[in-house]
């Protein structure tokens, strides 16, 4: 049965080992009208050799833009990206536009576990019974 449980960890460096073991994938947006700044670039310019897809979007897990449009940018998730993460922001909500790309979500098998909005400072996760006990274990849920 799947679940739907709030996060209550907000240390990257805590969080993603433990998404290790079991997202393959993960997204963030980039807001097309107003421009990234450096450090959003580069970090985008950094996981470029992991990037799965980037598709115009006004929808994602946890968010529905109502007059506009941002880029969804999906990457492969591994210790090599999670250590570009963790590189530029350990703290979850101050991914924030124009400074980071926002609302890092994790998927496994391409259903999204982990979602945040963070400029809304919220973020939760989908998961099952027993990644819920697992999760909880380390201190995430």
């Amino acid at each position: 049965m799947q679940k739907i449980i709030n996060v209550s960890q907000t240390s990257l460096r805590k969080i993603l080992p433990a998404l290790l073991n079991y997202a393959d994938e993960f997204s963030f947006v980039g807001r097309e009208r107003v421009g990234m700044e450096d450090t959003a670039q580069t970090i985008i310019e950094q996981l470029e050799q992991y990037l799965v897809s980037t598709q115009r979007v006004s929808k994602w897990p946890g968010t529905t833009l109502l007059w506009d449009y941002a880029v969804l940018y999906t990457y492969r998730f591994n210790e090599m990206t999670a250590a570009v993460i963790c590189k530029f922001e350990d703290n979850l909500y101050s991914w924030l536009h124009p400074r980071m790309p926002e609302d890092l979500i994790f998927y496994k098998s391409k259903k999204a576990i982990f979602i945040s909005v963070t400029h809304e400072k919220e973020a939760y996760m989908d998961i099952d019974n027993e990644e819920q006990d697992y999760f909880k274990a380390v201190g995430i849920i």
